[in-house]
C-alpha cells in the first residue's frame, strides 16, 4: 500500500505546441494501461507508458501523449520519450520527441503534490 501512495495523481503540462496537450492530467485508480497508471487531461489526451520489444525479446518502454479516441493509430500520437519508470518522466522535459499530431515546442511536465 505504501507504494501506491508514492504514485503521482496529478501532472501539470504546459508549453506544448499542440495546445490540447497542455492542461492538468489526473490519474484515476481504474485507468491503467499495461498495469501502469494512465493520466488524462480535460481535452481527452492521455499520458501513458507503452512497451515494444527488441529483436532479442527485451522490452523497451516509452511514455506517449496520445488522443484517447485514437489509441490504436499513430495518427493520434503527439509526443513520446523513452523512459521505463512507472511514474511519468517529469524531469526529462528536453527528451520528448514530436510525433505526427504534435508540434514544437515540447511539453513541460511538473508533478503536483496532492494538496496543489
Amino acid at each position: 500500500q505504501l507504494e501506491q501512495s508514492n504514485k503521482p495523481k496529478q501532472i501539470s503540462v504546459t508549453g506544448a505546441g499542440s495546445e490540447e496537450v497542455n492542461g492538468l492530467y489526473v490519474s484515476e485508480s481504474q485507468c491503467h494501461w499495461e498495469n501502469v497508471p494512465m493520466y488524462v487531461n480535460e481535452h481527452g489526451i492521455v499520458l501513458l507508458r507503452y512497451h515494444t520489444h527488441k529483436k532479442n525479446g527485451s522490452a523497451v518502454y516509452h511514455w506517449y501523449f496520445s488522443d484517447a479516441s485514437d489509441l490504436n493509430s499513430k495518427n493520434g500520437d503527439y509526443y513520446y520519450t523513452r523512459f521505463g519508470d512507472i511514474n511519468p518522466p517529469c524531469n526529462r522535459n528536453d527528451k520528448w520527441k514530436v510525433l505526427k499530431a504534435g508540434k514544437l515546442p515540447l511539453p513541460q511536465l511538473r508533478m503536483l503534490s496532492t494538496d496543489e
